[in-house]
């Protein structure tokens, strides 16, 4: 049965990439399932409109406008949407009708919520333009009225973490055997040389999100690149499009023979697979790196990432060096010192984090949509 469904995710100089790019491997998922997938879209600076649509999606885009109050206080995260709370709501009410409308439909099947800025008053407003919620979430710091919650991380009080901030008769998909990663990376997990050879081949990849607004990558290669030539290793720098230290990081790797840098590439699975080692945020490419077998050490670039810092930490899924606030260069050098110095936990460290996570969260996830919408 084909089902009629529509993804509420932004991208932003403020917020990053990393929600739009995992809203876009489910909407890829439903879509080879036989569905019917659009999104909405808030134009604010640094979106993403255009990648969606160069994957064959339609976006109905909501306009961005000056906020008429100071800020939004109905979460912590609620000025990322741009416009005031109510506005918000309004008009993705008014999309969805007209594309209900458009399509000779009462109701979505789902909607899809992958947004910090969103909460439970958001979902009862729409609650009769669709007749399921998903919501994608990694914070759990505001409440949520939804069919399904989805958070893909790793936490040690997992099986508790939405208790109280949903209903109980909520569907809670939480872990990463529900991570959102793309059909490329289970190809490439069981392809994977062995890690050994992988170190034997030297290559470091470097990539702090598709933002980096704070230029952390920059920060990151003076401490590592000096590093290179005398382990004989080369590095590879990967910047989003929207990056605003992009002439910066460039012209630093333009002086280091042993750099080369690509911008907003479509390759990320295969460049991890080749690498031995990751440099970068603990952001949303965490669960590709780990079903890639690929150690890290990492900074936390925002808030919303400690939580998930200090579990990994717990089992030495990466050497995390703390907020990138507290960051230097020479730390960086230290901690690559610390892994070239002790292969042996590099390896261990491959083992664990591929133990964690596989290429199959995707399908289990668009299983539960199809089954729910069945009954």
């Amino acid at each position: 049965m084909e089902l009629h469904v529509a993804l509420r995710v932004d991208a932003s100089l403020t917020m990053g990439t990393g929600h739009v790019y995992r809203c876009l491997t489910l909407a890829n998922k439903l879509r080879q399932h036989g569905h019917q997938v659009v999104f909405i879209c808030r134009q604010l600076h640094g979106n993403l409109i255009d990648l969606i649509t160069a994957h064959g999606f339609r976006v109905l885009p909501l306009s961005q406008c000056a906020m008429t109050t100071t800020q939004n206080d109905h979460c912590q995260h609620g000025d990322w949407l741009g416009v005031d709370y109510q506005q918000e709501i309004a008009q993705a009410a008014q999309v969805v009708d007209s594309y209900l409308r458009e399509i000779g439909c009462t109701q979505l099947d789902w909607l899809i919520v992958d947004h910090y800025g969103i909460e439970s008053r958001w979902h009862a407003a729409m609650r009769k333009r669709c007749r399921h919620v998903l919501q994608i979430d990694d914070l759990a710091d505001r409440n949520f009225d939804s069919d399904i919650l989805l958070d893909q991380n790793f936490y040690f009080d997992m099986d508790t973490r939405y208790d109280a901030r949903c209903a109980a008769a909520t569907t809670k998909l939480i872990g990463p055997q529900f991570a959102l990663l793309n059909d490329m990376f289970g190809q490439l997990q069981s392809q994977l040389a062995p890690y050994p050879q992988r170190l034997a081949q030297g290559q470091v990849l470097f990539f702090f999100g598709g933002i980096d607004k704070d230029n952390e990558t920059l920060k990151a290669l003076k401490g590592v690149a000096p590093l290179l030539r005398q382990y004989q290793l080369t590095g590879q720098v990967i910047l989003g499009k929207h990056n605003p230290h992009q002439a910066n990081v460039t012209a630093f790797c333009r002086d280091v023979a042993q750099l080369s840098l690509a911008v907003q590439v479509d390759d990320m699975a295969r460049r991890m697979s080749h690498a031995f080692v990751y440099i970068g945020a603990v952001g949303a490419t965490v669960w590709e790196r780990c079903c890639l077998a690929l150690p890290a050490i990492t900074s936390i670039v925002a808030l919303n990432q400690q939580a998930l810092a200090e579990s990994l930490s717990q089992i030495d899924a990466h050497l995390c060096l703390g907020s990138q606030q507290q960051t230097r260069s020479a730390d960086y050098a230290r901690a690559f010192i610390t892994l070239m110095n002790s292969p042996e936990r590099l390896q261990t460290q491959s083992a664990t984090v591929a133990q964690m996570v596989d290429a199959l969260g995707c399908s289990r996830v668009v299983d539960v949509m199809e089954s729910m919408n069945d009954h």
